[in-house]
């Protein structure tokens, strides 16, 4: 039996605001049939330095059935993240990108998209590093 309350987590940084980002979460959520129990925010180029969301990942309240993403840009420096979705994965809760409309359900389901997100990652990641290197040699 799946929980009906969604744990969404907001991207800090990306270039939309709060508000717009949850009324997208809201409506993945709503097309889905569940309810956003939680909302926070998250800065994702601090998640190796304040462990927040990643303790959440690991211990997460079990009245959530869902753990929903504004965007995978939120994952994007983030290494070992397969190994943390998994783990998610592997405590019965399903996983959505709201941006994106992904859902993962299963392992397996995360294992048959993995390369399209990786591919996806390591866009974002050069997309970024090219934004930062432009920015600083325009000083």
């Amino acid at each position: 039996m799946k929980k009906k309350l969604i744990f969404s987590i907001a991207d800090a940084k990306y270039p939309v605001s709060a508000s717009v980002q949850h009324e997208i979460m809201g409506r993945v959520c709503k097309d889905n049939g569940f309810d956003i129990g939680f909302y926070g925010a998250e800065d994702p180029e601090l998640q190796h330095l304040n462990p927040w969301l990643n303790l959440k990942m690991r211990n997460l309240d079990k009245k959530y059935g869902w753990f929903c993403f504004f965007s995978l840009y939120q994952l994007m420096h983030d290494d070992d993240i397969l190994f943390k979705l998994r783990a998610v994965l592997r405590s019965n809760l399903v996983i959505a990108f709201a941006v994106e409309k992904m859902l993962f359900t299963s392992e397996e389901s995360l294992l048959k998209n993995w390369l399209f997100l990786s591919s996806q990652f390591q866009a974002l990641r050069n997309r970024d590093f090219d934004f930062r290197h432009k920015k600083q040699h325009q000083v």
